[in-house]
């Protein structure tokens, strides 16, 4: 099995974390085939937040009991990466997307895995 391209970035993902990165995985082709035309259009393609929400990855980043996947910064890091690797515009949208969805739920993730330990 060809590693996906989430992996590149995060290389020993968890059980949960590689179910979601199969998830942007899923999707990377559609982006591909669309990123030629949104470039040379200049314009953001809306289809493609459609694309994420019916892929369930506009919730990424919010907690389960809120009805998102769960998901934490490696997620959110790999998740951009693999799309911007694709189309780069959509990675961009999709990281600010990521930035308001998180209402400071990453934050604190990072407190708790120790990210800002003096």
């Amino acid at each position: 099995m060809s590693k996906m391209i989430s992996e590149l970035l995060v290389e020993d993902m968890t059980a949960e974390e590689r179910e979601r990165a199969e998830r942007v995985e899923s999707i990377l082709p559609t982006l591909r085939e669309r990123a030629t035309a949104t470039d040379k259009e200049g314009r953001f393609n809306p289809d493609n937040v459609r694309l994420l929400a019916d892929a369930g990855l506009l919730g990424l980043v919010v907690p389960k009991q809120y009805g998102g996947l769960g998901g934490g910064l490696r997620d959110w890091a790999a998740a951009c990466f693999a799309i911007g690797t694709v189309c780069p515009s959509t990675g961009l949208a999709y990281f600010f997307h990521n930035t308001s969805a998180s209402r400071g739920t990453l934050a604190l993730s990072a407190l708790e895995e120790g990210l800002f330990n003096a």
